[in-house]
């Protein structure tokens, strides 16, 4: 993995052990982020005939593979464990968290985009030869 991180600032903070922590390191997601958040979060009972538990569920897995992605927090590092978090974080913290995936992902493509010699000759690797 690219030693591309976004560091950041949350508004409200999460308390540990009687410390707010705010600033927070963020790194790449990975599969392993997703797998971890599916296997932590429950399916819901009943979720597969309401439209509106399965929603929850797979924002509770978004937000649980998000918080996977967390390098430090505060002074605490590793940061604690997305299940701890998603009891503690404040969802307008979220929004900041969500922000700085975004512009991590931003920040991969462009280093990307930036080390790949541009060769007009090859096809895009993302979708079929033209002809």
């Amino acid at each position: 993995m690219s030693g591309i991180t976004e560091h950041g600032r949350l508004v409200f903070g999460v308390e540990v052990d009687g410390v707010v922590h705010h600033d927070f390191v963020l790194r790449p997601a990975t599969l392993e982020d997703e797998y971890q958040a599916i296997e932590l979060i429950p399916i819901p009972e009943g979720a597969a005939d309401s439209p509106t538990l399965n929603i929850a569920y797979q924002m509770r897995v978004d937000d649980a593979s998000l918080l996977a992605q967390l390098l430090s927090l505060g002074t605490l590092e590793p940061a604690p464990l997305p299940a701890t978090l998603l009891e503690l974080i404040d969802p307008d913290d979220m929004a900041v968290l969500r922000v700085a995936a975004s512009a991590l992902k931003k920040k991969r493509l462009q280093s990307r985009i930036a080390s790949t010699p541009s060769d007009s000759s090859k096809p895009p690797l993302s979708g079929p030869a033209s002809t």
